[in-house]
Formats: C-alpha cells, structure tokens, sequence
C-alpha cells in the first residue's frame, strides 16, 4: 500500500480567490460612487455620534463634576477645569450671603447662629506709684501704704513697684528729700541713684528698699549713723513706729520715756543684720548689706532670705511691674 501524501494546495487556486475578492471590494465601491474621502467621512460622523469614553476621575473631581476634558457650549470650548472654578466661586458666595443674613437674623431672635465673642478693650492696670511733688511727708507715706498694700500678689512672691515723683523715676536722693528723712550727707553720696520699692507676698505684702550702693565704707558709717533717726524717718512706710511701739511697751510715764528702741546685730544667712525685735523676740524690722553693692531694708526674716538669692549689684532680677 503506497504512503498517504499530504494535500497539495493549489497555489493559482489561492491567488485566484484573493484577486476575486478584492475585485468584488472594487466592484462594489465602484458601482456605489464611494470614494476614500466619503469613506474617512463617513468614519469621522460615526466618532462624533459614539459617547466620548471619560478617563477615571478621583473623588474629589467626581464630587465638584470636574473632568479634564473641554465643554463645548455652541462653537465654543470651555475647560471644564474654569468651570469648576466658577462654580466654586459661586458657591463660596451663596455660603457667605447665608451667613451674613443667618448672624444678622440672630440679633432679631430668628436664628441661633454663632457669632464670634464681643472684644472688649480692657486698659492695663498700672503697678507703679506716682507721687505729685506737691505732697506733703504724710501724704507720701500714705500712698505708697496704700499702694503696696491694695496690689495683688501670690504667696511667697515678689514684684518691684517702680516710685515716680511727676512723670520722672524717683531716685533715692529725691526719695529721702520727699521724706524729709535725716539720713547724713555721706549716706547719700555713698549710694547709687536708683532705689527699688517693692513687696513680698510673705503673710501679706510685706515691703522692701533695694538700694546700690557706690562706696561700701561711707555706706556703712553712714547707716549706722542713720539708725537713730531711721525708724522715725521710713518706718511708717513698713508699718513701724517707734511711739506706738513705745507706748504699747511701756506701762508707765518713765517707762516710756526710758524705753530705747535700737537696731541690734543678728547673723543670716552668714549675713551680718541690722534688726529691731518686739518683745516676744520677733523681728520687725532689719537693714544688712548682702554684698558691697547691695543693701536691704525690709521687715522680716523670710523677705530677707528671698530677696537675698535675687539681688545682684543693688538690683532685684525680676521683671519691674509697670
């Protein structure tokens, strides 16, 4: 039996009915009057009738209707993007309009809207003390009383209150002439112009003199010369004075006139002091250099303690209340 031969393809066949069928192609754009013009078209009419397919949009431009194709209103094309945002604009308009009649609506009772809180100019109360070069001793002891004794202050701290004679800072040479003290010559050469008044907030406002001094030894001599006559001088203004501390003493005319008030010498804090005492043995008032340029008057052991870790060259290292 011979072997199977595989089918031969008759090559003329094939290419018979390849040129049949484009002859047909031909024959029937021929017999139609169809050109490749009419053909393109033709193509071009069915694209402009076939949905334009959107490219994938994220939420934000699904949400506002914003693509990044054009629109075409009449023979023009607007971006879609300008449309959004006008639209944008538009609502940002309507929103306010709401809220500005929505406020106003308030103030007649028809709309619980919010509305910011009313600001209120509040003038800052001033902490310094203002003396009129007018005043007489009483009346300037009086209102720096007053004043250290009305101003506020938490427990166990400090504030400076700066002394003004007129519109001028009091210096501690104007200070003691408005005081009438009798402080000596040599006192007031030997310290420096500026003087600190201020109050501790120990057990009440207990006040305190800062004063720089220039030259220790003439400082020195000269306060100790001023002691007889320092109580009677800025005593009242810490809340000390040598008659009713007198009269509460002594019981009897001779009493009284033999009673002796005197500063006497106490250690703190390694500090050599100057104290008065009641006769319980508390102290009342006190007077000690903590350095060669710093000297301290004040009432009481604490107040002298804290001030003394805050002074440096006659000044107190806090802010000065204004």
């Amino acid at each position: 039996m011979p072997p199977e031969q595989p089918p031969t393809t008759d090559k003329n066949t094939a290419l018979k009915a390849i040129h049949t069928f484009e002859s047909d192609v031909a024959e029937v754009l021929k017999k139609e009057n169809i050109t490749k013009e009419k053909i393109a078209i033709a193509e071009s009419k069915r694209r402009e009738r076939e949905p334009i397919q959107e490219p994938p949009r994220s939420f934000i431009a699904k949400t506002l209707h914003l693509t990044i194709l054009p629109a075409k209103v009449g023979s023009r094309t607007i971006p879609w993007g300008l449309i959004g945002i006008m639209g944008g604009v538009i609502i940002a308009i309507f929103i306010g309009v709401l809220l500005y009649f929505g406020v106003k609506a308030k103030g007649t009772g028809m709309v619980d809207t919010l509305e910011p809180e009313p600001t209120t100019s509040v003038a800052k109360l001033s902490k310094s003390i203002t003396l009129s070069p007018n005043d007489a001793r009483p009346a300037i002891i009086e209102t720096i009383r007053k004043k250290a004794q009305e101003t506020a202050i938490s427990v166990s701290g400090i504030l400076a209150l700066p002394i003004r004679i007129g519109s001028a800072p009091a210096t501690a040479s104007d200070l003691f002439d408005a005081l009438e003290t009798r402080a000596p010559a040599s006192l007031i050469r030997a310290i420096g112009p500026s003087i600190t008044f201020g109050i501790h907030g120990f057990r009440g406002s207990q006040p305190f003199f800062i004063i720089p001094v220039t030259s220790y030894d003439y400082a020195f001599s000269g306060m100790l010369s001023w002691e007889k006559d320092m109580l009677d001088d800025i005593g009242p203004i810490f809340g000390v004075s040598s008659r009713d501390m007198s009269l509460a003493t002594g019981t009897t005319t001779d009493e009284v006139l033999s009673f002796d008030l005197q500063l006497k010498d106490v250690i703190l804090r390694n500090k050599d002091v100057r104290a008065l005492f009641d006769k319980e043995g508390k102290i009342l008032f006190l007077y000690a250099f903590t350095d060669k340029q710093t000297l301290i008057i004040t009432t009481n052991e604490d107040t002298f303690r804290a001030l003394q870790g805050r002074t440096q060259a006659g000044k107190l290292s806090l802010p000065v209340a204004q």
